[in-house]
């Protein structure tokens, strides 16, 4: 036995308890989270797009939804980075400590009735008591409207607030319909490709017009906008040995946030 143990000596990395006690990771993003522990030095780690799709087995584009996904849940920080030439490299990323989940003390159970002939415990025998015991943060934002509206503001470039009381019912409406947060999601990356560049119309990319009962599911429903011909396809990466690679790429409608 000591000598598996001796064998795990510098073949593992360390992961915060409260990413996986806050709850509020799916599994992409608990993976790539993990992978950025595991490359970070001094907090920090810098590995591609590409690289993270290739380490969690996803595609470029859902790498680049999670690391969006995680900046806005608060754990993470994305700087640009430039090499010496004044040219673009890959993303550096701050790793954030996330905040300790606080857990409520749960109440001592009624004492049963004295047994006749029993010894009572005295109270010299009782254990201590204990002071200074944190509440459960009840302050919570549900993290519905927070996971949706903080979707929209990095795809549409805005600021709504997800303490909209008319944004919360138009989000709840939808729910109680039967739809999934991941179809808001398809519903923001679509309107976001065919609204955004277009001056008329990017300033329907709001909850009001997005989320309505009349406009939803049709939104939902429409096809991707599709490359015109001869348009290029994917970046291309210039991989280096190890696992901080730099990515090279040409701008393209796929390689948007949106």
């Amino acid at each position: 036995m000591d000598q598996i143990k001796n064998g795990w000596v510098n073949s593992f990395f360390q992961v915060p308890n409260a990413i996986y006690d806050h709850g509020d990771l799916d599994v992409y993003e608990l993976a790539v989270i993990q992978y950025l522990f595991r490359l970070s030095n001094n907090k920090t780690s810098f590995p591609s797009f590409g690289t993270i799709a290739s380490k969690v087995k996803c595609s470029r584009r859902k790498a680049i939804n999670v690391i969006d996904s995680l900046i806005f849940k608060d754990y993470l920080i994305k700087q640009k980075r430039s090499d010496k030439l004044g040219n673009s490299d890959s993303n550096l990323y701050i790793l954030k400590q996330p905040n300790i989940i606080k857990e409520q003390v749960p109440s001592a159970p009624c004492a049963p009735p004295p047994v006749n002939d029993v010894h009572q415990p005295s109270a010299h025998d009782a254990p201590p008591l204990v002071h200074k015991v944190h509440p459960i943060n009840t302050n919570i934002i549900n993290t519905n409207y927070k996971d949706i509206v903080g979707f929209l503001n990095i795809n549409a470039e805005a600021k709504f607030k997800e303490t909209s009381q008319s944004t919360k019912t138009l989000i709840d409406a939808r729910l109680k319909e039967g739809f999934t947060i991941e179809d808001f999601k398809t519903v923001i990356l679509n309107k976001c490709r065919s609204w955004k560049n277009d001056p008329n119309m990017a300033k329907y990319l709001r909850p009001s017009t997005l989320f309505a009962a009349s406009k939803f599911e049709g939104y939902l429903n429409e096809k991707p906008i599709q490359r015109k011909a001869g348009e290029p396809d994917v970046a291309q990466t210039l991989s280096r040995s190890g696992e901080h690679d730099i990515e090279i790429r040409e701008i393209d409608i796929d390689d948007l946030p949106f």
